[in-house]
């Protein structure tokens, strides 16, 4: 749940950031939050949040298997995160998108991937 509630209050500060590297500049991204409301900068947060839990899930069981087979932490992290990403990237895709107003929705996003 922490990680939820981080989300939550940090998810407009990803926003402009995925609007600014995707070539956007600051003060457009502003424009677009005062056009279309605050709740712009929270297009994508269902999908965010869906990604959450299945990476915590996949992340911390194989980081803790592989340092209780005696593999270095710093391995054991790596490795858990490429499990974990091979399953959350897309969704993370999926919410790129629909943030910048590529895709209307999740659904819509998810299309393309």
């Amino acid at each position: 749940t922490g990680g939820c509630c981080l989300t939550l209050f940090l998810y407009p500060l990803n926003t402009v950031r995925t609007y600014l590297m995707n070539g956007e500049r600051l003060r457009d991204v502003l424009r677009v939050a005062q056009k279309a409301g605050p709740a712009r900068l929270y297009s994508g947060l269902a999908s965010d949040l869906a990604v959450n839990l299945p990476y915590s899930l996949l992340y911390m069981p194989v980081y803790e298997e592989l340092k209780a087979r005696g593999a270095p932490k710093p391995l054991s992290a790596s490795c858990a995160v490429a499990v974990a990403s091979l399953v959350t990237v897309p969704a993370d895709i999926v919410t790129q998108r629909t943030q910048v107003g590529l895709a209307p929705n999740a659904a819509a996003a998810a299309r393309d991937v």
